[in-house]
């Protein structure tokens, strides 16, 4: 039985990300690394839900409108800089994890199908701003709550930038270089009408994660409220036998009102079998509990077109890591050799002390027995 518990894949960029039902309140956040010297602060309106919060949880009638402000600063005070302010409809990422950015190139087939309103366009954000040296601005942003009464919410957020000239950027940090976003939520809601969560299986299938062998659990949330701290206990059977193939455990789990995402049980390096199977899930949360059982397919020719490719990227793994092995056993034999010669220089120069100690002893000795 292949078993693995799942560690949340943490961003690799730094975000002031405070995920709805894990919300934690900052007042004001400031980036400095490199080319990116910019404080971002909240500033947060008379109808604000909650006031001990950093980010904007708001209460509008149908058809209001409504202006709110953030705060950006340029910390440095030598340079100008530019600003970039994008809006985004909350997503929920393969790891699991609530985003706020705009997710390049999808459009409207990166939307979700059950999506009412999109955030992006119920606001309206100054797009580029320039401030100079040691300059501090708020900034003016319009929401347009839709005419449509609804219960739940509508969750989106902004994602703020610095604007970097990436070459001249990666001709100074080299190889390695850092970039820096901000994503303040935004909640949007008409009432206090609580919407219990829903969560729907959309697919299961063969499929990979970053070239390694996968079963791909396509999950859904068709309702406008989160589902938070999700905690995933999924395993795959044979159809017709008792024996876990595959297992894998997840906690700490968030979905976006009205998103999707893949949860992805690993095969752990093994090769798919052609065959029937049975998917067995239970998720649990704060506000909702699910029990799934899914049967499907992996067809021959399937199995074989996935196996290829992981069967090449093993492959290619290992060659890596046998040169690895070979320049790490190459640096250890450079690091014998010189270890070597130091320590033979270091005896040398011992013995020829030692060499010049004992002769000058023996000359004194002999210029005594002389002068006796």
């Amino acid at each position: 039985m292949k078993k693995t518990t799942d560690i949340l894949n943490k961003s690799m960029t730094i975000l002031v990300l405070l995920c709805c039902g894990l919300f934690v309140g900052i007042n004001a956040v400031s980036a400095h690394g490199g080319e990116v010297q910019i404080g971002i602060q909240p500033i947060l309106p008379e109808n604000q839900r909650n006031t001990e919060v950093g980010f904007f949880d708001l209460l509008l009638e149908p058809g209001e409108k409504q202006t709110i402000e953030i705060e950006i600063s340029n910390l440095s005070e030598e340079t100008p800089i530019v600003v970039l302010i994008e809006a985004a409809t909350a997503t929920t990422d393969h790891g699991g994890v609530v985003h706020y950015t705009p997710r390049r190139g999808e459009g409207e087939q990166g939307r979700d199908s059950t999506l009412p309103f999109a955030f992006e366009e119920l606001v309206s954000v100054p797009g580029n701003l320039t401030l100079a040296p040691g300059e501090v601005r708020k900034v003016p942003i319009t929401i347009y709550m839709p005419e449509v009464p609804f219960d739940g919410v509508i969750a989106g957020g902004f994602c703020i930038s610095q604007e970097i000239d990436l070459e001249a950027a990666r001709e100074e940090a080299g190889l390695i270089l850092n970039l820096f976003n901000f994503e303040i939520p935004v909640l949007l809601r008409q009432s206090e009408n609580e919407v219990p969560p829903d969560l729907q299986v959309l697919q299961v299938e063969a499929s990979q994660w970053n070239l390694r062998n996968m079963i791909a659990v396509h999950l859904q949330n068709p309702e406008m409220m989160f589902i938070n701290m999700m905690e995933i206990q999924a395993c795959v059977k044979e159809k017709g036998s008792n024996q876990v193939l595959y297992q894998h455990d997840a906690e700490g789990l968030q979905m976006a009102p009205n998103s999707n995402f893949v949860f992805g049980i690993p095969l752990d390096g093994e090769l798919f079998t052609a065959g029937d199977f049975i998917l067995q899930m239970e998720v649990t949360s704060r506000n909702g509990e699910w029990s799934f059982t899914e049967e499907f397919q992996v067809e021959r020719m399937e199995a074989q077109a996935w196996n290829e490719i992981a069967v090449v990227e093993e492959r290619a793994q290992e060659e890596t890591t046998r040169e690895v092995q070979k320049m790490m056993l190459l640096f250890a034999l450079v690091g014998l050799v010189v270890a070597v010669m130091v320590y033979r220089l270091i005896v040398y120069h011992r013995e020829k002390k030692h060499k010049s100690v004992r002769d000058s002893a023996i000359k004194e000795i002999l210029r005594k027995i002389e002068e006796d």
